[in-house]
């Protein structure tokens, strides 16, 4: 009897061990929108057909011919993964080209070097991951979520101008000449910091998520 409830909590510890490493998102709002097929109508119609599919094959083109039948599909499993927390591991997946041939077997449509940079280091070419497009979808819709409950909720300072709308590098260098033109009038100096990380997505620490 001993054995047979040491062995049962054995499992509970080991079965609550595994969904606390697998979890780690936290659960949706209560108020967040659902998906409509009249919003997965409009996404697809915002779609770049002549952008190249991932690994699945399906291109931005074949989904923009979806009948309205397979559209329709996509909504109850957009739900499904906004109230489950889930983004498909599939949906991750991606085809990588980074761009880098020796001089002899150099295409245009491959070679991708950083301007100004030499085309003899593989360093110097931008790598380049194809996605599906089916989940480039997919974050669109969670994209307008976020944003809807960041700025709902005033958790984006005014500071903020990337990934914002109407805001741009050019009204934030504007903002910047403000400043130092307002440190003129009251005789007073304006020290500004500018920071250029080297490839600051391949440096990054990363861990799994679900």
């Amino acid at each position: 009897m001993f054995s047979l409830s040491h062995h049962t909590t054995a499992n509970t510890l080991h079965s609550s061990k595994r969904r606390s490493v697998t979890k780690t998102s936290l659960d949706p709002p209560d108020d967040l929108s659902s998906v409509s097929l009249d919003e997965v109508q409009k996404l697809v119609k915002e779609l770049k057909a002549k952008k190249a599919p991932g690994l699945d094959g399906i291109s931005n083109k074949a989904i923009k011919c979806f009948p309205l039948i397979l559209l329709s599909l996509l909504v109850p499993i957009f739900n499904a993964c906004l109230k489950n927390c889930y983004f498909p591991p599939v949906w991750k997946e991606a085809e990588d080209y980074l761009g880098f041939l020796p001089a002899g077997l150099r295409n245009a449509d491959y070679d991708i070097p950083k301007p100004g940079k030499s085309r003899d280091l593989p360093a110097n070419y931008r790598p380049i991951n194809l996605l599906s497009g089916l989940g480039k979808l997919y974050e669109k819709v969670l994209k307008t979520r976020l944003s809807e409950y960041l700025f709902g909720k005033g958790l984006i300072i005014n500071e903020q101008f990337g990934f914002r709308p109407n805001h741009s590098c050019p009204q934030r260098a504007l903002r910047l000449v403000e400043y130092i033109t307002e440190g003129f009038k009251t005789k007073e100096k304006t020290v500004a910091v500018f920071f250029d990380v080297i490839r600051p997505l391949t440096g990054m620490a990363r861990r799994p998520y679900s």
